[in-house]
Order: C-alpha cells, then sequence, then structure tokens
C-alpha cells in the first residue's frame, strides 16, 4: 500500500483543502462539502511573506484528515515560520473575528502548498503543480466564502500608533488650507501608514482587498474600526448602513485626491485659472480650484509650472500605492497593474499570479522559475508575462489603450506585453468620465509578430453587427493631448512617470488615423482664444485612439495615445477599406520587418 498522502483533483468551482479551526485539521472539500454548503466558509487576508522562514517548518502545525481514515497525519507539505506571527495567535484571531457557526476557513497558510526553491522546503512538482492550479482559483476562492475579513495584525486601533491610519480613514484630504497642504499631507500620510501596515504594501493583498471590498478591517486583537458609512444591496438600492471600516474605506481618500487633480488638469487645459474661477461652473469642488490656483499660470513656452508637475507626481504616486484600486465596484485592469507597482512580492512571478483573481483573468496555469541564473530567471519572467497578457487582452481590450502618448524612447523598444504587463505606462481611466463604446473592434495578440490584430468585419453574430470605423481629417480640428514623457520607473525615484494635459489647441491635418472609443462633451473653454470655429464644433467631440501609420503602409501602425478631437461639420471621415489594422509592437522591430519587406519586393 503507498504511503503517499492523498491530493484531491483539482475542481474549478472550489479550494482543494480547507482548515477545520476547531478541529484544527485540514480536510480535502470533497469531504465535508455538505457541511460547508450549509454554513459556509470563512475567508482571510493578511500579509506574511515579508517574514517567512523557509528554512524553519512552523511548529503546532493542524494535522490532514482524509474521510473514512482512523488518524489524522502531518500535512503533505511543511508550513514555514513567521517571525511577527505564532499560530496560535492567528487561530484565536481568525475564531474570534468568524462567526461561530462558521468552522472552516480557506487560509492560504495552510491550505495553498508551501515552499521556495532554494530553501529548505522545496515542493515536489505535484505540489508545485498543486499550488500554481489553488493560486489560479483564487477569485472563485474569494467569491464564494459566507464571510471574509482583512486582518491588519501590525496595527491595533487601541495604541497611538494607528492614529495616522484611523485619520487617513476618517479625514482624508479635505481640511487642508491650501493645495500644496493637501500635497503634503497625503506624503506624509501615505508614508507612515504604509510603514506602519504592510499589508497596505503586499502584492497579495493588493488583490485581496479588490475580492473583499466590503470585507472589515480588524486589528492585531481581532476589533474593528467603527463609524464608516457602506452601501448594501444591489447598486440601485443606495441603503447605507453604519458599521465598522472595511478595505473600500481605503480607497476614498486617495480616490478624492486623485480625481480632484485629474479634474483639476482637465479644467486647467480648458484655459480655466486662478483668475477665472469665479466664472467656473457650478459644482466645481473647491479643492480643484484651490488646485487650479496652486498651478499658477502656464509658462510662456507652453511648459507646466513647477508646482503643476508636484501634482503630477502626487497623481502618479495615488495611483502606484494601489489604494485606488479598491475603490468599490468592477475595476480597470490598468489601475491593478499600476497598484501592483510598488507593491512587495516574495518572487517575481508573483507581479503576475498574485493580480490572477483581482483582474478575474482565465486559462492561466502558474509556475514558478527554476532557473539558477539572473537571466534565466528573467527570461523565464518575460514568457510568464506574455502568458498573462493573453487573457488580459482578451478580457479588458480598448481598456488597456486608455493611456497617454508615452514619449519615452524606451516605449517603443518594448513589446506588447512588456508595455502593458508592469511597463510603467500611467492609466488615464480617472481623467474620463465615460466607459469605450461597446461595439469597438475586437483585438487578439499575434505573438510571433508582436502585433494586435484590431478586426474591423463584422462576424455575422447579431451582436457584432456594427462595429466602429477607423476616421481620418479632412479639416484642421481641435485637439487635445495626454502626454507621458517618462515610462514610470519600477522603484519609486525621481523623476517620476506623470501624465501632463495639454492645453486644448488647433491641430493641423495629419497622416495620423483614428479610432474614436467613446464620446465627449464640447467643454466650455471661453479664455483660450480658440476662434469662431470653435463656436462651430459639432455637439460632441470623439475621443481616439491615435495610430501612426507604418511608412507607405495603409492598415498597420504605431499606437499614439489618446487625444480629444473636436470638428466643424466634415471634419471626420470614416475609412471604410479596413477588415483589419494591425497595432505594431516593438517600433524597431517593426520598421525592420518594413524594411524586409520593401527589399523583397
Amino acid at each position: 500500500m503507498s504511503n503517499k498522502p492523498y491530493i484531491p483533483d483539482s475542481d474549478p468551482d472550489h479550494p482543494r483543502w480547507l482548515l477545520n479551526l476547531d478541529k484544527w485539521e485540514v480536510f480535502p472539500y470533497e469531504d465535508v462539502e455538505d457541511e460547508v454548503k450549509e454554513n459556509g466558509y470563512g475567508i482571510v487576508s493578511y500579509t506574511w511573506g515579508m517574514w517567512s522562514d523557509f528554512d524553519n517548518p512552523a511548529p503546532d502545525l493542524p494535522k490532514y484528515r482524509v474521510k473514512n481514515s482512523d488518524d489524522p497525519i502531518d500535512l503533505p507539505w511543511k508550513v514555514p515560520t513567521i517571525e511577527v506571527l505564532t499560530l496560535s495567535h492567528a487561530r484565536e484571531t481568525m475564531r474570534k473575528c468568524l462567526d461561530k457557526e462558521i468552522s472552516f476557513v480557506w487560509w492560504d497558510w495552510m491550505c495553498v502548498p508551501q515552499g521556495k526553491f532554494g530553501s529548505k522546503m522545496i515542493l515536489s512538482p505535484e505540489l508545485g503543480t498543486v499550488k500554481g492550479e489553488e493560486i489560479a482559483k483564487q477569485m472563485k476562492i474569494y467569491q464564494d466564502a459566507r464571510q471574509g475579513f482583512i486582518w491588519l495584525h501590525r496595527t491595533n486601533w487601541d495604541k497611538p500608533d494607528s492614529l495616522k491610519l484611523q485619520t487617513y480613514l476618517k479625514v482624508g484630504f479635505g481640511s487642508q488650507a491650501t493645495f500644496k497642504d493637501t500635497l503634503d499631507e497625503f506624503r506624509l500620510s501615505i508614508g507612515s501608514i504604509q510603514e506602519q501596515e504592510p499589508w497596505l504594501t503586499s502584492g497579495w493583498t493588493l488583490q485581496e482587498g479588490v475580492l473583499l471590498q466590503k470585507s472589515k478591517l480588524m486589528d492585531h486583537e481581532g476589533k474593528g474600526l467603527p463609524g464608516f458609512m457602506s452601501s448594501t444591496g444591489s447598486p440601485n438600492e443606495n441603503v447605507f448602513t453604519l458599521g465598522d471600516a472595511a478595505a473600500e474605506h481605503l480607497a476614498v481618500p486617495a480616490t478624492g485626491l486623485a480625481d480632484d487633480i485629474a479634474t483639476a488638469f482637465m479644467r486647467y487645459s480648458e484655459g480655466w485659472t486662478s483668475d477665472s474661477l469665479h466664472e467656473l461652473p457650478q459644482g466645481v469642488s473647491e479643492k480643484v480650484k484651490q488646485a487650479i490656483t496652486y498651478f499658477g499660470p502656464r509658462l510662456a513656452n507652453g511648459d507646466h509650472s513647477q508646482e503643476y508637475k508636484n501634482s503630477a507626481s502626487t497623481f502618479t504616486d495615488l495611483i502606484r500605492c494601489g489604494l485606488v484600486a479598491y475603490w468599490p465596484g468592477p475595476q480597470t485592469g490598468l489601475y491593478i497593474l499600476s497598484g501592483a507597482s510598488s507593491r512587495r512580492f516574495t518572487t517575481r512571478e508573483d507581479r503576475c499570479w498574485a493580480l490572477i483573481g483581482a483582474l478575474e483573468l482565465e486559462g492561466l496555469n502558474p509556475w514558478y522559475s527554476n532557473a539558477k541564473t539572473e537571466e534565466g530567471k528573467e527570461e523565464d519572467f518575460r514568457k510568464i508575462k506574455k502568458e498573462f497578457f493573453r487573457p488580459l487582452l482578451e478580457k479588458y481590450q480598448w481598456e488597456l489603450f486608455i493611456v497617454p502618448t508615452v514619449e519615452d524612447p524606451e516605449y517603443e523598444r518594448l513589446s506588447w506585453f512588456e508595455r502593458i504587463v508592469h511597463g510603467g505606462v500611467l492609466p488615464l481611466s480617472l481623467f474620463l468620465v465615460k466607459d469605450p463604446y461597446e461595439d469597438l473592434p475586437r483585438l487578439k495578440y499575434d505573438a510571433g509578430s508582436d502585433e494586435i490584430i484590431c478586426t474591423l468585419e463584422s462576424s455575422g453574430c447579431a451582436s457584432n453587427s456594427t462595429r466602429r470605423n477607423f476616421i481620418q481629417l479632412k479639416k484642421d480640428v481641435f485637439a487635445r493631448h495626454y502626454r507621458q514623457k517618462r515610462l514610470d520607473p519600477k522603484e519609486p525615484e525621481s523623476p517620476r512617470g506623470v501624465i501632463e494635459v495639454d492645453e486644448i489647441k488647433v491641430e493641423k491635418m495629419s497622416g495620423l488615423v483614428y479610432l474614436p472609443v467613446m464620446d465627449i462633451h464640447v467643454p466650455d473653454a471661453p479664455h483660450l482664444n480658440l476662434g469662431e470655429d470653435w463656436g462651430r464644433v459639432e455637439s460632441s467631440g470623439l475621443r481616439c485612439a491615435a495610430f501612426e501609420l507604418v511608412g507607405g503602409g495603409e492598415t498597420s501602425g504605431f499606437f499614439k495615445g489618446i487625444v480629444d478631437l473636436w470638428g466643424v461639420p466634415g471634419s471626420f471621415e470614416d475609412i471604410t477599406s479596413y477588415k483589419e489594422f494591425r497595432i505594431c509592437g516593438s517600433q524597431t522591430k517593426a520598421l525592420a520587418e518594413e524594411r524586409w519587406r520593401c527589399v523583397m519586393a
């Protein structure tokens, strides 16, 4: 008879194992399914990787019990010691935070095989595969939990060192006298709370906070922080209840400030300055007016002031900290990816795998590099990013293109999966108030040529019977450009990658082609002196993805970011001849291929 412990088959709808807190035993899900269906299971988000010691297994582990076995056995894997967190205290806190009728919990420390290449705790190939399969279905595991909580085990709400986090949650950034004071307070606040509570800097907890937006923030002792309003029921019901702080409340101050900066940038691009604030339409917040005053006048050379750039740098920090991703409701992929850029990951592979659930990606099989050299590990990570990019593009489509014009030469040398997956391009969605059209052409990735293929032909299905066409300019128009002069570095450093919004100006006809992705209103811009034609533009403008055609070509080009266009009647012409359009990746590679085609011709 084999002594090999029983490993259940993977079930895409359920975890393989659950831990019974009361019995302190791990069970295959299939053995306890009836009980779990009746009472549910709990789930916990906390951070432990930065203190894990994979050379010293933790003591007092739960046992492993399989149905019809006489006695439980040892877990089929070891669990690392966590320097600052004992199993006994963790178990006690979980029991305190979960409802009494919930006996089972999905606890990654116990329910996912643990191991680390190069340590004394190395997983067998079989358990390595099992680990990847459990990671891949984390979204489903979190969604099906009856109850969840976020354990800030380095925080104690009753102690003074938690006051900065409490102030951030309760007060935010609305009370400062000047906008400079607001920016300074953000930098002091975010640095302090991230240092105090590592849950706010972990890569895995970025995903878990997205999946547990309504779950309470519990401190080291299992206590909540009261006094917060949360919505319940469907979004249309607008029912609010008073209770403890939850993950979604972490998003409110950061998202509010980011939205104020974005709104101020847009108003500033429309010609509004401190001299004309009294003429602004009703409804513009005082914080936005403070920001516009702080920017000061535009410089004579058209450049932005240092105060404007300070605000742009703060916007980058707000996006990178990841708290914006906890905003209630569906997330855009770029905000989750940007939020991950400043988070800690135990392994580089987890920069992708730890986001699968938050991004709701399917069809991925996580794996980890066993390469012995840094070059080998980096090459494996490139392969992982390429695998990760396919379902990312399949799900998010044109949302991944709601970004500024990137002027950093490094961008042109990157493949598509390197640009989108942790490439340092910043998202624009907070500058916009609408979602992309639903009838945009479908996109798919051609890895061989590093091109994204935009298919404009109808599939024949009713839902796809109409597709947006590309357009070209037939007259001069008015345009607003969004620019990012430098890719944001992987590590926080100066100069940062920032978004700047150009003033609306006349745009001459060019060889660019555009794909409209959403309608935009015609802004009130009386101080820009745009001339009589501005009063004749059509009732709505077009927010477009811009493309520079490959030399001599007509159906392939380089992506040049998002641009807003307004024109008088007859300014835009549909290009109806396109059946597909190829969006080139690395410009160097594409130009070389174009030259080769010319030689062969």
